[in-house]
């Protein structure tokens, strides 16, 4: 409208572009991550998260009631699933499979992968697992570069 004679904000600078979180690894990359952890219940999450795909947060709250072993799958009802509009289905590999049979007998109620406490492991648990393996590593780590891999 020609009321102002210069902008008010010209002098701003611009917002930088956000910066891509991704991370995805090699299977040189996953030899070496996984090499690094020794304990078996956070072992079975990784190699469960790299089998089949699946979300940190669905690998974490999964319990035994989900999982149908005959038929290879996993279903998270509608409450459980992101979005919470319908029932989300998880294909099992036949070593994804192996991975939590034995978690399944070991804990039949409830989260199938647990601590050594016998308590489910918590979002803020892993990310503090993935800081350690972070500093090992010397590299960018964390749960959900697994599943772009």
């Amino acid at each position: 409208m020609g009321l102002l004679a210069s902008s008010p904000v010209s002098h701003v600078p611009e917002k930088p572009a956000p910066k891509r979180r991704e991370v995805a690894y090699s299977n040189q990359d996953w030899q070496q991550l996984r090499g690094l952890v020794k304990d078996n219940a956070f072992g079975d999450l990784l190699d469960f998260m790299w089998e089949t795909g699946c979300r940190p947060l669905e690998a974490r709250t999964m319990e035994s009631r989900h999982i149908n072993l005959d038929s290879g799958v996993v279903i998270f009802p509608p409450s459980k699933a992101k979005g919470a509009q319908r029932e989300r289905v998880i294909y099992l590999t036949d070593k994804a499979i192996e991975i939590y049979r034995h978690r399944i007998a070991r804990f039949p109620e409830g989260t199938i992968i647990r601590n050594r406490a016998k308590r489910p492991l918590t979002k803020d648990a892993i990310n503090c697992r993935f800081g350690r393996l972070r500093k090992k590593l010397g590299r960018k780590a964390n749960a959900y570069a697994i599943r772009h891999s």
